[in-house]
């Protein structure tokens, strides 16, 4: 309709009157397309700055067709700004509707859109896809295939989104449910050395642990016993008729006709940054 209203305006322009009624179509077509371009997507939404009137968009073609009255040549120069917008609208349909679906995606692009896609139909990594949609990668996860969404395995976790991989727990901590999205330090009364890890190992007879999230364990001190098997806390001086004890030495408290050869010191307890008063073990 754009390119019959231009045509009946090219050939009116003999006669200001019939003209001036084309005008009128043609200042209407325009209003029509300032109206609808915003709704276009991006990707295929012609660029046309400082879009208004055509009487404050369109140059005047009075200097460059001095025959025709102001009022013509400015209904004229609106005709031509319509004509090539409607080419340019056209131009960009063209290309979207002969491009791929799915369309390459850098780091600044949409990361989570339905159309922010690599050739091959993955996500950005960080993302899965979840039927048509790239949906970040939520903590306690991972995706880094830019497909499928994976739960962090037990001895990792994952406090945060968009992440392609999982953190491995660290020493003094561990994590024995998949899908987490923080590590769990150990209790008191055990420990763990290593990383990547689902249990604490429990202070035994003779060790203690009185901290929690720590990777190391200590010894008693010659003259003091743990009091249980397993999992110590704390640590009490052997007396009569057992005061003595071996340092580090899970059989607890000896009569005293068994000599350790050892002094026992006035207190066996470890510091407040987890620094042990004798041995250290499992570092």
């Amino acid at each position: 309709m754009l390119y019959s209203h231009l045509g009946d305006a090219m050939a009116a322009t003999s006669s200001p009157y019939l003209f001036e009624s084309q005008c009128l179509k043609i200042d209407q077509t325009y209003k029509d397309l300032a109206s609808i371009l915003p709704r276009f997507p991006s990707a295929v939404r012609p660029t046309y700055k400082n879009l208004g009137s055509p009487s404050t968009v369109s140059p005047n073609l009075a200097g460059i067709h001095p025959r025709f009255p102001p009022t013509v040549s400015t209904c004229l120069s609106d005709a031509f700004l319509i004509y090539f917008l409607c080419r340019g609208v056209h131009a960009a349909l063209h290309r979207h509707r002969s491009s791929p679906v799915s369309s390459p995606c850098t780091s600044s692009d949409c990361t989570h859109s339905s159309s922010c896609r690599s050739e091959n139909g993955a996500c950005n990594p960080g993302s899965y896809l979840d039927g048509t949609n790239c949906v970040q990668c939520p903590a306690g996860s991972y995706c880094a295939d830019g497909k499928t969404k994976q739960p962090c395995d037990i001895g990792m976790f994952q406090p945060n989104t968009n992440s392609v991989e999982c953190i491995k727990t660290q020493p003094g901590y561990y994590q024995n449910v998949s899908g987490s999205i923080a590590q769990i330090p150990c209790d008191e009364g055990s420990y763990q050395p290593y990383v990547q890890q689902y249990f604490c190992y429990g202070a035994p007879s003779g060790r203690f642990q009185g901290l929690t999230g720590q990777a190391t364990v200590c010894g008693t001190c010659c003259g003091w016993a743990t009091t249980k098997d397993n999992y110590n806390v704390e640590v009490f001086r052997c007396s009569d008729p057992t005061p003595n004890s071996y340092a580090g030495s899970g059989s607890g408290c000896l009569p005293s006709s068994n000599n350790t050869d050892c002094a026992t010191p006035a207190t066996c307890a470890q510091d407040v940054t987890g620094g042990c008063p004798a041995e250290t073990w499992g570092a």
